[in-house]
């Protein structure tokens, strides 16, 4: 079911950069190769899960985790209010309890809080703005 989650979860940063004003932005899936863009502003995406062991007597599992976001943005001296802006419209898509939903391969993964943008780092000659989302679905 991991496949199916994290397929669930690529698919709804696609959603959420697609709904912004800063459209172009190059995303790095995980697993996928990848150029950096010439202007240096990128998001990266990685997958943590995280998953209850022992909860449950039967085959029931429940799959929960983090999906961080990591935009890269170059040090331009303009601080870091711009990446911290350009991020945050991409995490407004990502509302606490909205559900993303494959049908076919019944997979529905949850919000289970409001993402939050956890720390700012220079790590010249960029700047990187990390954030979470942090999920839950339950299958058996």
């Amino acid at each position: 079911m991991e496949r199916y989650v994290l397929e669930a979860l690529q698919k709804a940063v696609t959603a959420a950069v697609a709904a912004t004003t800063f459209p172009e932005v190059a995303v790095k899936y995980v697993g996928r190769q990848f150029t950096i863009p010439s202007d240096d502003k990128w998001l990266e995406l990685v997958y943590i899960p995280n998953n209850i062991i022992g909860e449950f007597w039967g085959t029931e599992k429940t799959h929960r985790g983090v999906l961080r976001l990591l935009l890269h943005w170059p040090m331009d001296d303009a601080g870091a209010y711009p990446p911290i802006d350009a991020l945050q419209p991409i995490l407004d898509g990502f509302v606490k309890g909205v559900k993303y939903e494959d049908l076919g391969q019944n997979v529905k993964v949850q919000v289970t809080e409001t993402p939050n943008i956890l720390n700012v780092i220079e790590d010249a000659p960029e700047i990187l703005v990390a954030a979470s989302v942090r999920y839950n679905f339950f299958s058996s």
